[in-house]
């Protein structure tokens, strides 16, 4: 009995001797936490008071320094007292990570925390087994996931049956069970709709058709029927067997005899019968219309139609075109060539009633180093521009049309500071404002245009005033719907030093293909520039572009 109270009483005093010697401190010492939170810490030298760096992944966490709330990460405390201190990280949704850390006298203490969410599992079971399950918005293949705690939406569907939506509330650590069964849903049409109204069967590629969209909701077999104004069946199509919810139909206006239709406006009637003999019917319009025939033109310079010269092709209210062109340009008679690279994305917008929106931008960069041992140079620069257009006045004389529009427009460059002077001019246009009127001939498939330009011409290369600048262009275009080619030239006189040999002319040969039922343009061209002062620049280069 004595010899248990001596060894009590001697375990007593060596614990609190131990109590009061100085224990050893370390860095980040963790002291509870529920998920795996373990920290990682790094010092940084800190010239002047110790401070504190709190990382977490995911941010937005609330931090606690010995109890106090300090902030949310990412979070620099400053004027932290060297010692221990307790680091609490909290987020909703995650587990508390709660540890001990040592701030130095003389370095920033870096603490980087990876909070783990705190999830449960769902075990889903489901008639028919094959059917799609979205939880949230994102699709699942396995019937058992793991998921954070909190509620979720859980939809569920299948072709040919109603489609169910249930909402699941996740604990922590925990099992929840879901079961679904899809009741069999009747056969319905629903969402008719012609996505191009109106159209001119003539237009080249996909534009020259529209597309008849619908939806049903089972197993089942259609018919499209297009009518006349009267009432005369001009088209028939079937539809299905139907194994998805989406379907459509693309009619290119012609009749049951490969013949196109004449203008004017067709009634569509879908008729359905689903595998449960329910019948179904809807119906719509559309309007076939040659006089909105789309064209794919060019957009290299400020107008959009050949590479050098406007044309009298307006895109009907609604159409856009976008284009990209990119091409490789050299100068004779300089040793080393200068090998320059434009390119160029333009788009064109029709606005209806014969008026246009054309806009473009451009890049020319010169691959040749500047400086008096490699010859003459000459600058990378931007190109931005775009012109309002009207193609309103025409007049019909037989097959053949005489019209005439309007043009006004602008174009800005600017050179990159390190290039050195001289321009190399690849677009037919100088900087500046113009109008321009084009008028055309315009037979069934072939265009001769021209058009008078007056342009104010910007300061430039060393020209400290506005000068004005007369132009001519003209080309002749052959369009037979998916192809099209082109010859344009323009020729440029300033009017401060007129005479009959223009100063600048350019000359371009282009080509431009629509696949059938496409919507893709893939252009090839070449073009030269002649000028009284500089010797001949030769340029080639290839295109692509959209029309919707």
């Amino acid at each position: 009995m004595k010899a248990g109270l001596l060894l009590c009483a001697a375990m007593t005093v060596l614990f609190t001797a131990c109590a009061g010697m100085p224990q050893p401190q370390m860095s980040a010492r963790i002291v509870a936490s529920a998920g795996d939170t373990t920290p990682q810490t790094d010092e940084e030298p800190s010239p002047g008071a110790p401070s504190l760096r709190i990382l977490s992944d995911p941010e937005g966490a609330t931090v606690y320094l010995d109890g106090r709330r300090a902030g949310t990460t990412p979070i620099t405390i400053e004027g932290v007292q060297p010692g221990n201190h307790l680091l609490r990280v909290e987020k909703s949704g995650y587990y508390e990570s709660r540890q001990w850390i040592q701030v130095s006298a003389t370095t920033t203490l870096v603490v980087r925390i990876d909070l783990q969410l705190i999830t449960g599992y769902l075990d889903i079971e489901i008639e028919p087994l094959d059917a799609t399950l979205t939880v949230g918005d994102e699709r699942v293949r396995d019937r058992f996931i793991e998921l954070p705690v909190g509620t979720h939406r859980v939809h569920a569907q299948r072709f040919g049956y109603e489609p169910q939506t249930e909402r699941v509330r996740i604990t922590p650590r925990s099992l929840t069970r879901l079961s679904i069964e899809l009741e069999r849903a009747p056969f319905r049409m629903s969402e008719l709709e012609v996505w191009r109204p109106a159209f001119s069967p003539e237009s080249p590629g996909a534009i020259g058709t529209t597309r008849i969209s619908y939806r049903v909701t089972a197993p089942g077999t259609a018919e499209i029927i297009i009518r006349d104004d009267d009432d005369t069946v001009v088209h028939q199509a079937e539809q299905g067997p139907f194994t998805d919810w989406e379907h459509s139909y693309r009619w290119d206006g012609t009749d049951d005899e490969g013949r196109l239709v004449p203008d004017g406006t067709y009634q569509i009637e879908l008729v359905g019968v689903g595998d449960d003999g329910r019948v179904e019917t809807l119906s719509a319009e559309v309007r076939v219309d040659r006089s909105l025939l789309v064209r794919y033109r060019s957009g290299w310079t400020a107008m959009p139609g050949l590479l050098y010269s406007p044309t009298r092709a307006a895109l009907p209210g609604g159409q856009t075109q976008l284009s990209a062109l990119l091409a490789v340009a050299t100068r004779t008679g300089s040793v080393p060539p200068a090998v320059t690279v434009p390119g160029r994305v333009a788009a064109r917008v029709g606005l209806g009633a014969g008026f246009e929106l054309f806009g473009f931008g451009g890049i020319t960069a010169t691959g040749r180093p500047h400086g008096e041992a490699a010859g003459p140079s000459y600058d990378d620069r931007l190109t931005v521009g775009g012109a309002l257009t009207w193609d309103g006045l025409d007049a019909r004389l037989g097959r053949t049309r005489l019209g005439a529009g309007l043009s006004v427009g602008g174009m800005h460059e600017s050179r990159r500071p390190f290039s050195a002077p001289g321009r190399l001019d690849l677009h037919g246009s100088d900087p500046g404002l113009f109008v321009s009127l084009p008028v055309s001939i315009r037979g069934p498939a072939v265009e001769f245009g021209l058009a008078p330009e007056y342009r104010v011409v910007a300061p430039h290369d060393g020209r400290p005033e506005w000068t004005g600048l007369a132009a001519l262009r003209s080309g002749v275009t052959a369009d037979f719907g998916q192809m099209a080619a082109g010859i344009s030239g323009v020729v440029s006189y300033p009017l401060e030093e007129w005479t009959v040999v223009p100063s600048v002319s350019h000359l371009g040969l282009e080509a431009h293909w629509i696949p059938p039922r496409s919507a893709v343009a893939l252009s090839a061209f070449a073009a030269s520039r002649l000028s009284r002062t500089d010797a001949p620049l030769f340029l080639a280069g290839i295109g692509v572009g959209i029309l919707f």
